[in-house]
């Protein structure tokens, strides 16, 4: 797994409402992800409905929200096996998030067809 995060500023929508928030991803696959977990965690807005109005590189931002941990999250798609997915994020709970929808994402499944059987910081 690399290393090298990106700084992003993304726009988001949900509600009618629009923010825009510094995100980190390894690649422009992933900032959709996880401005919506940011969005979710910072305003309190379900990530499912977070619209991405758009994204660009920040590379002088600065994510101000604390440290970037490594975590492994199992999840199981609806009717389907399970999933491993070993990433990045702020906390357990931004872990679950990311891992939920990228395997909804993948399985092409709503985020709520996805049950999470466990997270392990590693």
């Amino acid at each position: 797994m690399s290393d090298i995060w990106v700084n992003y500023r993304a726009t988001v929508s949900y509600d009618g409402k629009i923010e825009t928030i510094p995100v980190q991803a390894m690649s422009e696959h992933e900032v959709a992800d996880h401005a919506r977990i940011m969005a979710g965690f910072e305003f309190g807005w379900n990530p499912a409905d977070v619209k991405i109005v758009s994204f660009e590189p920040d590379p002088e931002g600065r994510l101000e929200h604390g440290h970037i941990h490594m975590f492994e999250v199992s999840v199981r798609p609806e009717g389907g096996e399970p999933q491993t997915f070993r990433l990045k994020a702020r906390d357990a709970d931004c872990a679950e998030g990311l891992a939920v929808l990228h395997c909804a994402d993948k399985a092409g499944l709503d985020p709520r067809e996805v049950d999470v059987l466990n997270v392990v910081p590693v």
